[in-house]
């Protein structure tokens, strides 16, 4: 026959049944607590990301935009005879006089960035017959010493870079041999108009020699890291270049070259074109182009690379791990308890 239970064991059974509800209530406040930070801190990672899926057809000199897929800040497609494949665009070439299609970014985006930043694109080199290209420039032009302007159309240019910010996949001719620089010759950004030869930084630069073959898609992450020391009272910069997945160099800005981006007078900020007046369009396919607010590290550099350029990784795999832990880890200790009842019943 049934016992009844005693007044004890009801007590020791309701106690139990609440810690087993706080816990469980403990546990879903955390999933939905991480849940929330990892989909913040996903969304706020990605910055711009121009995924250059536009419909199949030519890209129109003023018309055809690149749409922002995270931001506010929708790119152009100035110059003749690009073209949009449903995937990617490709970059004609040809010297500036040509007036070939390149991407035009808002002003000012770059120099926005306060923070560590990672530029990352997928691009295909589709000949080495045009010298020196992009796939990014962001800064000014310099037309004549001590006059900073802002080039508004395709077709030619004369001078070079004041301030830059730039990835060139070719030293020259040789797809082998790549270059990234930070330079600052010109304005602080702050100042508007700005004053020249307030803010004269130096520049950071590195030179890289990685295989590439044309007509092969390759991946660059290019990382910035704002204080790379830590050491007061100038800020140094670092920057670093992943290619493939794979790291290939980081230069570090010294005493004499404190340069942010923030000092950056960006009013050309290209995709596909430079702001030096003998260097050659972009002769090449760009299908992905991304900025994110934080530097990738080794492991980010390469795991975005094995994703490839149309997907992004989702807040919901690190959350889905989280939960299972915390459901397995709440069932174990459940399970343990039952047994542990069942021996002493015994």
């Amino acid at each position: 026959m049934k016992r009844d239970l005693h007044r004890d064991e009801i007590s020791q059974n309701c106690k139990r049944g609440w810690a087993r509800f706080v816990r469980c209530l403990a546990a879903l406040s955390l999933v939905l607590a991480i849940d929330t930070a990892i989909h913040d801190d996903t969304q706020a990672a990605i910055r711009n990301r121009y995924s250059f899926n536009n419909p199949v057809g030519p890209a129109v000199h003023g018309v055809s935009i690149i749409e922002d897929l995270v931001g506010p800040h929708d790119g152009i497609v100035k110059g003749a005879n690009g073209v949009f494949t449903g995937s990617e665009m490709i970059f004609p070439g040809g010297p500036h006089a040509a007036g070939g299609a390149y991407v035009d970014l808002p002003n000012g985006m770059i120099s926005s960035i306060e923070t560590d930043a990672t530029f990352e694109a997928w691009y295909t080199l589709n000949s080495t017959a045009d010298d020196w290209p992009r796939i990014f420039d962001f800064g000014d032009n310099r037309a004549m010493d001590g006059v900073w302007i802002e080039i508004f159309e395709p077709g030619p240019i004369t001078g070079n870079a004041g301030d830059t910010f730039f990835y060139s996949p070719m030293r020259g001719t040789n797809p082998n041999r790549q270059r990234v620089t930070i330079d600052n010759d010109g304005p602080d950004s702050s100042h508007v108009p700005p004053t020249p030869g307030v803010v004269n930084f130096g520049s950071i630069q590195i030179d890289t020699s990685v295989t590439q073959a044309i007509g092969e898609q390759q991946h660059v992450a290019i990382t910035y890291v704002r204080d790379a020391d830590g050491v007061g009272p100038e800020e140094v910069p670092a920057i670093s270049i992943f290619f493939n997945g794979v790291h290939a160099g980081t230069v570090a800005g010294g005493a004499t070259s404190p340069y942010q981006l923030v000092n950056l007078h960006d009013v050309n900020n290209w995709l596909g074109r430079s702001n030096y007046s003998a260097d050659n369009m972009l002769n090449g396919n760009i299908s992905e182009f991304r900025i994110y607010n934080h530097a990738f590290t080794a492991d980010q550099a390469l795991q975005s690379f094995l994703l490839g350029p149309d997907e992004v990784p989702e807040p919901a795999t690190l959350v889905s791990l989280v939960s299972g832990f915390l459901v397995a880890a709440f069932f174990h200790g459940r399970g343990r308890q039952i047994r542990n009842s069942r021996q002493t019943r015994a």
